[in-house]
């Protein structure tokens, strides 16, 4: 329930965060190390910076990466474009103020993040990992692509920022999906009934 689209406003969210009120932002989520592949996401950004200049991207974590990422930012001509915000105690104001999350990480489970950023609406662009691919229909209710496919990583990018309709059924679809698929009371059920056929 704390992660809805309804919790805040993304007016506020974005000036909070030092952003631009319009024009796209993608956002990426975790912490700064290798099994994120915030690397990739910085070269993500430089591309779909060719195609739509007016986006801004948001790394929001701390990590053994930092000053690695900053470098490559800087590489990469994206640094004017690319917010590095550390640790953000309320990750809700992240996904208000964001178009798209992207996970182009290395390896996953099953990443809060994912359902966090789903439960509020927020249109997923992830690597097509195990724990990822459990939960996101591919075009359905977000977008799977495969570990280290840059210019397909681009492409689903550019596919919601260009179309406002998608990116607003892929939300509600997720949306849909976490609250019924995730609660805590359908949780809480289903362990139950675990602890019943064992105990029986």
């Amino acid at each position: 329930r704390r992660f809805s689209s309804g919790c805040g406003s993304r007016a506020g969210a974005r000036k909070s965060l030092g952003l631009p009120e319009s024009g796209p932002v993608v956002a990426g989520v975790g912490r700064l190390n290798p099994q994120k592949n915030f690397s990739l996401f910085i070269r993500i950004a430089a591309d779909v910076l060719k195609r739509h200049p007016q986006t801004h991207f948001v790394l929001a974590g701390e990590g053994p990466e930092n000053e690695l990422l900053r470098k490559l930012a800087q590489e990469c001509g994206v640094g004017d474009r690319l917010h590095f915000c550390g640790y953000v105690p309320d990750t809700r104001q992240i996904y208000l103020a964001a178009d798209v999350l992207l996970m182009p990480s290395l390896f996953e489970g099953l990443p809060m993040t994912l359902l966090e950023a789903m439960a509020m609406r927020v249109p997923v662009v992830a690597s097509a990992l195990d724990g990822i691919a459990e939960v996101v229909d591919d075009g359905r209710d977000g977008f799977l692509v495969q570990t280290g496919d840059l210019p397909m990583f681009c492409e689903r990018i550019c596919q919601v920022i260009e179309d406002p309709s998608l990116a607003r059924d892929i939300g509600e679809s997720a949306s849909y999906k976490i609250s019924n698929r995730f609660s805590s009371e359908r949780m809480c059920r289903e362990v139950e009934l675990i602890y019943d056929r064992f105990s029986k």
